[in-house]
């Protein structure tokens, strides 16, 4: 029905610890979305996540691409009051090398980088920084 009942006589003090499987997933944007093709998103349960150039270095988080395996959930205390991030692996679409021009024949660098999201009803939180919820998915 979408709900559960718990009939007792509650006292101060009393409870409640509910476990519930919260498996990392990736949600696919629809491909006719032009935008979005090729791009996912992170969601552990109920939360949608979001990368912050905070938690790397100050990269412009437009440049990251992210693998689908490998992912882990890992509960921070000391991060605003306690938040569970999600770490995992990817890369970032190194700029160097591009100078002024707007395209080339090389294959852009991707240099390996160990992503953390947070949820993202907490973005924007611990300082300025880009941010994303769809990134680039790596095919490689």
């Amino acid at each position: 029905s979408g709900y559960i009942v718990i009939d007792r006589e509650w006292q101060a003090g009393d409870t409640i610890t509910l476990n519930f499987e919260m498996p990392i997933r990736f949600v696919y944007a629809n491909p006719n979305a032009r935008q979005m093709i090729g791009r996912v998103a992170l969601q552990r349960g109920p939360v949608v996540y979001c990368v912050e150039g905070v938690d790397h270095d100050g990269l412009d988080v437009s440049r990251l691409v992210i693998k689908e395996n490998g992912w882990e959930a890992e509960h921070r205390a000391t991060v605003l009051g306690g938040v569970t991030v999600l770490k995992g692996k990817g890369g970032a679409i190194s700029p160097n090398g591009w100078g002024d021009d707007l395209y080339r024949f090389a294959s852009p660098r991707i240099d390996p980088i160990t992503i953390t999201a947070v949820p993202y009803s907490v973005w924007g939180n611990r300082g300025a920084g880009s941010m994303r919820v769809w990134l680039q998915r790596s095919y490689g």
